[in-house]
């Protein structure tokens, strides 16, 4: 009895080691289901609570542009512990306090009728160094957001504007070296529109 026992015990970290080996492969097998490349997907950062991430996606992907097989729309604490992908995001939403911290990753505004679009007024739109950046998508004065049922953009008692920006390194706009489409675009409109 004693000797089956040892036999047993012996090997526990063979069984251990074999089940940790499982857990690693099936987690890779279900990232590489679930995910897609950077040239298949919009990736939209949110320096703000996004209680409703899932049905933002979601929304944002009830019609896709070609080759775009998903949406991610996450909050910045996300990409805690990779900072890479959120560096090379397609759209932020940043508050404005928080743009010149993020400047080096944003980009002016594709070439675009923005004004129609997002049915804007020339202060909606944020200008750094005399170019057009951002676009807002919260207005802390009367508390009109675009797609505000999903971002919880009044956060404690801080209340400022918001703005949408597009990845300096994204490849969904057309402009960008190695770009594969301009769906960037295709997706900020789309946001714009989520309107309450």
């Amino acid at each position: 009895m004693k000797r089956a026992f040892r036999r047993g015990l012996a090997l526990l970290p063979l069984m251990a080691m074999w089940l940790i080996c499982c857990a690693v492969f099936w987690t890779f097998v279900f990232s590489r289901v679930t995910d897609t490349s950077a040239d298949g997907k919009i990736v939209l950062y949110v320096d703000a609570p996004v209680p409703g991430s899932t049905d933002l996606a979601v929304a944002l992907e009830e019609e896709r542009a070609e080759g775009i097989r998903m949406v991610h729309a996450r909050p910045f604490s996300y990409a805690m512990f990779s900072g890479q992908e959120l560096q090379t995001a397609d759209l932020y939403i940043l508050p404005r306090s928080h743009v010149e911290k993020y400047q080096a990753w944003l980009c002016p505004l594709p070439e675009n009728d923005w004004r129609e679009a997002a049915g804007a007024e020339e202060t909606d739109f944020l200008l750094l160094d005399g170019a057009a950046y951002g676009i807002r998508v919260y207005r802390a004065e009367d508390g009109w957001a675009a797609a505000g049922r999903y971002i919880a953009y009044e956060e404690e008692d801080t209340r400022e504007d918001y703005y949408l920006f597009f990845g300096a390194a994204s490849l969904h706009v057309k402009d960008h070296e190695g770009a594969v489409d301009h769906a960037a675009v295709l997706y900020a409109e789309r946001l714009l529109s989520l309107t309450d």
